[in-house]
């Protein structure tokens, strides 16, 4: 299991939870059938990505195992939301599901209001249709937290703020 784009793959015993394993190039021998669990990370000057992969299949040697890029102006946020972060997450794994973990706080300074804060991912590739996942915010520790099925190209937005500057002029009689 190798991967060029993130930090770190962890593989982890399944029964009491441990570090077998760690690296971004693993050699694993398991038995036909069997399942694997592993965690993956990504750290980025902008925001930290981990990703538990619960019973993955492994079937062969896997190169890329996860990929991950970080986007700009791919796609336009939805309407009324400001566009914190977007990236694009692929595996080349066999796997039933994994908790995506997004921790902002090296922008955590930059987000106008945390209680905004949503995490999109697009359902249609092709066209990229956004939809909302239903994170979990845990703003104490500035973490999008969600349980997903598949990968995708993902948007970290929040409400768009407007500001609006009033002048007045104020004579003053001397």
């Amino acid at each position: 299991i190798n991967s060029s784009t993130v930090t770190n793959i962890t593989y982890l015993d399944k029964c009491k939870r441990n570090q077998r394993k760690r690296g971004t190039d693993l050699e694993i021998t398991v038995t036909d059938d069997s399942l694997i669990d592993l965690n993956v990370s990504v750290v980025y000057s902008l925001h930290n990505l981990s990703m538990a992969f619960r019973n993955i299949n492994l079937t062969s040697n896997i190169s890329n195992a996860v990929s991950y890029a970080t986007l700009s102006n791919e796609t336009d946020p939805p309407s009324g939301k400001r566009r914190v972060a977007l990236f694009e997450l692929n595996s080349t794994m066999n796997f039933s599901n994994y908790t995506l973990n997004y921790d902002y706080s090296p922008i955590a300074h930059t987000i106008n209001d945390e209680s905004t804060l949503k995490l999109y991912k697009c359902d249609n590739s092709s066209s990229c249709t956004l939809a909302d996942t239903s994170a979990a915010i845990d703003a104490g520790n500035d973490i999008i937290s969600v349980t997903l099925t598949d990968m995708s190209l993902f948007m970290v937005v929040e409400d768009a703020t407007t500001t609006e500057t009033v002048t007045e002029t104020v004579t003053v009689s001397g």
